[in-house]
């Protein structure tokens, strides 16, 4: 007989508790040790599994690859205090013989038992045999009735809540009627659930009869065995969502139980910009709405942040980017790291990287930008240094993520670089250099797609890291911001100085400083005005040497003034452009400035049209299905018995394409008719 020996799920005493990030497949550890429990010949097991904080959907619960629905007698409940396991289960043994019509006994329950059952025990089995030698059916039948004890009213459990039977019980006019004609010992059972509290129950035997018997060939004594008192105590007081199981392991599970596993999402707010408004628990994977809800919301994170203290206009801009380009984030977290950690791979996932705009917390996009925020030259920084990591560039990136479509497996999605391909078709180079690239968090192969090629633009396009300390003039501009810069060091333009006098007619400024010209060489002059302006006027001037004097075609805007800052170079070469990665501040309001190139190809990049993805697992295009398999009915033969005798079985054979499959096991029942097993 098939029964049930352990399970995989881990249980993790003392581990960090779970928690699901998004939506995913999740295979619980346990919230307690589980048990098995006999009722009536079947063995039943009862787990108590932790799905982890949060507002949570759970669905598609699964044994291995097997959906829990295709199993007979399972119960199954989710909340934060289930009331389907319990560890505080007693077992009173009985032992009363209830061998004649109008036999009765009495036992009382455990105090605060929510749920009651009974074993009975046939030990010769329940069945007759005729005149001929052949076996005939038994019937008998029980009452059961509970009530409280000290009570005076008794209630008959055949109305009872919640009722389970095992073993051949049936329950007709309040009677529980069971009939067998094997002649083996036969077990049965009853359960039902009670409001808690301590019962007295009562169990009374009915009328037998064995028709066709032949007289003193009978068999049909009984004992009641067990009376189990379950109270209904969570041995788990985490207040995270718990999934409780019960489900019968005879003829149905053998060994040990596959995992278990179910599709999780959490449940976060959204906010709408148009109205203004929250929308409390929405069930999603938008990386910026698990952001937000990260710093203010989850109740696994020890201090959240309150809500005047994010910046939701940066959040809700990203989270509108990662709705255009999926973007999302599904993982669980188990490891007890740090939530700054956890929200550095959230926001990368999304494409974004930790700002604090305005003081707040938020978020910052890597996006193509028109208008510099401000302009440093040697006259308003210092210290400036440059740095280039000189390494060989990928071809293209294997990027390792889940794919849903092929039952949450790890696959795998080859990225190419601009230039390169796997043939070298359309003129491209094959590409011979591969680096893999970990997303396993990315659940959809278009951001799979998009997250690589920013990441492979970015590594050819900006390699280059540059920094310099900056005065109070660096709280104009924060992280992501495009700024100008020019410096004699890099020969970004040909010199800096502030506007020391403009002319009546606005033909001519002069400089506080002198700036080396060459001669043949066409200049203008980058000025950035009182409100941040940055304005680029082409100069009439020519010479060799030092000059503090220019002239101009065209009159100056009158947005520029005296003391303004300007840069003079040659022309569309004054400064040069770069992207702020960080702001450090240091003492007497400086502060030191990391920045990229501005390299307009990269915030563009990955946003187009992917190409078509072919899964490497199901060898077909994503989201497509596999095609229906052949399959062939045959006769076939079984493994020898103890005997060592062969016996014809019946076997199938299919030639499915590449893919996943689902296959039900049926039994036959009845003649023509067919029972999923």
């Amino acid at each position: 007989m098939a029964s049930l020996t352990g399970t995989q799920n881990q249980a993790s005493p003392y581990s960090p508790i779970p928690l699901v990030v998004g939506s995913c497949r999740f295979f619980p550890t346990h919230a307690a040790l589980p048990y098995t429990e006999i009722s009536g010949n079947d063995q039943y097991l009862r787990m108590l599994l932790d799905l982890g904080f949060g507002d949570i959907d759970v669905s598609d619960i699964q044994i291995g690859s097997t959906p829990i629905a295709s199993y007979d007698n399972v119960e199954y409940e989710v909340g934060t205090a289930p009331t389907l396991f319990t560890q505080d289960v007693y077992e009173l043994q009985v032992g009363t013989a209830l061998n004649t019509s109008g036999t009765s006994d009495l036992r009382t329950s455990q105090a605060l038992s929510s749920e009651l059952s009974i074993d009975v025990q046939f030990p010769a089995g329940l069945f007759g045999k005729d005149n001929k030698g052949n076996s005939v059916t038994g019937y008998t039948s029980f009452t059961v009735e509970y009530r409280p004890t000290g009570g005076s009213t008794w209630t008959n459990a055949s109305t009872a809540s919640g009722i389970t039977l095992a073993g051949g019980f049936t329950i007709d006019t309040g009677l529980f009627k069971i009939n067998s004609a094997a002649s083996k010992t036969l077990r049965a059972g009853i359960r039902w659930k009670v409001a808690a509290g301590q019962y007295d129950v009562r169990v009374t035997r009915g009328a037998s009869s064995w028709p066709g018997a032949a007289s003193g060939a009978t068999f049909g004594d009984a004992v009641w065995t067990v009376l189990r008192s379950i109270s209904a105590q969570l041995p788990s007081n985490t207040g995270t969502t718990k999934l409780a199981i019960r489900i019968k392991a005879t003829d149905q599970l053998q060994g040990v139980v596959s995992t278990v596993n179910c599709k999780v999402t959490q449940r976060v707010r959204t906010y709408d910009t148009a109205t203004g408004l929250w929308t409390e628990s929405v069930p999603t994977s938008n990386c910026a709405w698990v952001y937000h809800w990260l710093l203010t919301r989850c109740p696994g994170v020890a201090r959240r942040m309150p809500d005047s203290r994010v910046d939701i206009d940066s959040i809700a801009a990203w989270a509108a980017d990662c709705d255009a380009y999926n973007f999302t984030y599904n993982h669980v977290e188990s490891s007890g790291r740090t939530l700054f950690d956890l929200l550095q791979d959230v926001l990368a996932a999304g494409r974004a990287s930790f700002s604090m705009p305005r003081g707040k917390y938020g978020c910052v996009r890597d996006v193509l930008q028109t208008v510099p925020r401000q302009m440093f030259t040697p006259a308003n920084s210092w210290q400036f240094s440059g740095t280039r990591t000189f390494y060989d560039p990928p071809h293209a990136l294997r990027c390792k993520w889940t794919n849903p479509e092929a039952n949450d497996q790890q696959d795998e999605l080859v990225v190419y670089a601009t230039g390169y391909s796997a043939d070298g078709a359309g003129g491209t180079a094959i590409a011979t250099r591969f680096e893999e690239m970990d997303l396993r968090v990315c659940t959809n192969p278009e951001a799979v797609w998009r997250l690589a090629s920013y990441h492979l633009e970015a590594a050819a396009k900006r390699a280059n890291t540059y920094t310099w300390m900056a005065d109070i003039e660096h709280l104009v501009c924060e992280s992501g911001d495009l700024v100008t810069h020019a410096h004699d060091v890099v020969e970004w333009g040909s010199g800096a100085a502030r506007i020391k006098s403009i002319s009546t007619d606005r033909l001519s400024l002069t400089l506080a400083g002198a700036v080396t010209l060459e001669t043949g060489r066409l200049y203008g002059v980058q000025v950035r005005t009182d409100t941040g302006l940055q304005l680029v006027t082409n100069t009439s001037t020519t010479g060799d040497g030092d000059v503090s004097v220019f002239t101009f075609a065209t009159a100056l805007d009158s947005a520029i003034h005296v003391g303004d800052l300007a840069v003079v170079g040659e022309r569309t070469l004054e400064t040069t452009r770069l992207i702020i990665k960080r702001v450090e501040p240091s003492d007497d309001l400086t502060a030191r400035i990391t920045a990229v190139d501005e390299a307009p190809s990269v915030p563009v990049a990955g946003t187009g049209t992917p190409p078509t993805f072919v899964s490497s697992i199901t060898g077909t295009p994503w989201c497509s299905p596999p095609d229906i398999p052949d399959v062939v009915i045959f006769a076939g033969e079984s493994a020898p018995d103890d005997a060592g005798v062969i016996h014809a079985a019946p076997a199938f054979s299919s030639t499915p394409t590449g893919g996943i499959y689902r296959l039900p096991l049926y039994k036959r029942r009845q003649l023509g008719e067919l029972e999923a097993a």
